[in-house]
């Protein structure tokens, strides 16, 4: 068994219940629907359950070899869980892309295993077929969707708003952060710590390190109106706070580096300002070389691209990531029945805007 999957009987109970909870909430119902999405390790494992569980005719799920355990032992975890829900026989694991296999599909998940979705899926999909992004629309990179050939072929692709009533996603940013900290044995109360972004991210972080009576420092101006923060300059290391317990990068600018020779700040200099401080990377980019000069402790350790999260919120529990998946897949029963029903790609998208959590790309 996964280590994973090595959780109480509890744990497991409530999940399915959170499950179940969210299903209600967004009233999802995936009768007469084929999915196509990944058998994942940890909570996005919980996909075709989900899919499944929300009667679902069909679903595929596509896994592979990877850090986290063999395609086998994915497919056997998925298989036991499934019969435990009494949902065996809805799910088909595969282990390769197949033509046949993405053309009886109405929703096609933009998750993990499935991606990349290129053009060759794109043109394997039946024409009422729809892609929902499952995260907000900003969020999409490249490489994993190719929107000129969704465009070409007549696809709709639609995201996930995370700020909706019903989700909140982004609020979890702060606890996230709050989560990391302690983990690194820094008590947050009464502490000292720079808040590098200047979004969502940033602002939840920034809310909730303030409301632990730290004393909170962030890049973004705008904030210090909204927040009891004070404004803090990395380029002008005459404004920025001495011995702070910790620098938080929360930045969703994937071009432009925060910390190491030529970024804002350089490891030598905020090294000169808190020799004892923590850099916790939650997203955006860091030189890590550029730290270990300076032996700075830096989190997480791998290098796992500016435009991921250095974190994912599957690392809090599993609500956060069950609530945001039966999301992504409101938006694609919407999108797909509407669809099915003869409507076209503009008619569709406002029907999911109406109907869904969904979000359409600016």
């Amino acid at each position: 068994m996964l280590k994973q999957f090595n959780s109480t009987i509890n744990n497991r109970i409530r999940v399915l219940h959170l499950i179940k909870e969210a299903i209600k909430d967004f009233e999802l119902k995936l009768t007469d629907l084929v999915i196509y999405t990944e058998a994942a390790t940890g909570y996005p494992g919980y996909t075709p359950i989900i899919a499944a569980m929300a009667w679902a005719k069909k679903v595929f799920a596509i896994t592979k070899d990877s850090k986290y355990g063999t395609k086998e032992k994915v497919s056997d975890y998925t298989y036991d869980l499934a019969h435990k829900v009494g949902i065996e026989d809805k799910i088909e694991v595969v282990f390769d892309h197949d033509s046949d296999d993405i053309a009886q599909a109405d929703i096609i998940t933009n998750t993990g295993f499935v991606r990349p979705i290129d053009r060759w899926m794109i043109e394997s999909m039946k024409p009422t077929g729809v892609i929902p992004l499952m995260f907000e629309t900003w969020e999409h990179r490249s490489e994993d969707v190719d929107l000129v050939a969704c465009r070409e072929n007549n696809i709709l692709i639609m995201g996930t708003n995370e700020c909706s009533g019903e989700l909140k996603i982004f609020e979890y940013i702060g606890f996230l952060c709050l989560k990391q900290l302690l983990d690194l044995g820094i008590e947050v109360f009464g502490g000292k710590f720079i808040v590098v972004g200047n979004d969502y991210f940033a602002f939840h972080t920034c809310d909730i390190l303030s409301k632990l009576l730290s004393r909170t420092f962030t890049t973004h101006h705008n904030f210090t109106k909204l927040l009891p923060v004070e404004y803090a300059d990395l380029r002008n290391i005459k404004t920025c706070p001495k011995n702070a317990d910790a620098i938080i990068i929360a930045d969703n600018k994937p071009e432009r580096l925060r910390i190491g020779e030529n970024g804002d700040i350089t490891a030598k200099y905020l090294w000169m300002l808190s020799p004892h401080i923590t850099v916790l990377q939650l997203k955006g980019r860091i030189d890590r070389e550029d730290l270990d000069k300076y032996a700075i402790p830096y989190m997480p350790k791998e290098d796992r691209g500016a435009k991921h999260m250095g974190y994912t919120l599957s690392d809090l529990g599993p609500k956060p990531s069950i609530r945001l998946t039966v999301a992504g897949l409101k938006v694609g029963e919407v999108m797909a029945r509407a669809r099915l029903e003869g409507k076209s790609i503009k008619e569709a998208k406002k029907v999911a805007l109406a109907n869904s959590p969904a979000q359409d790309f600016a």
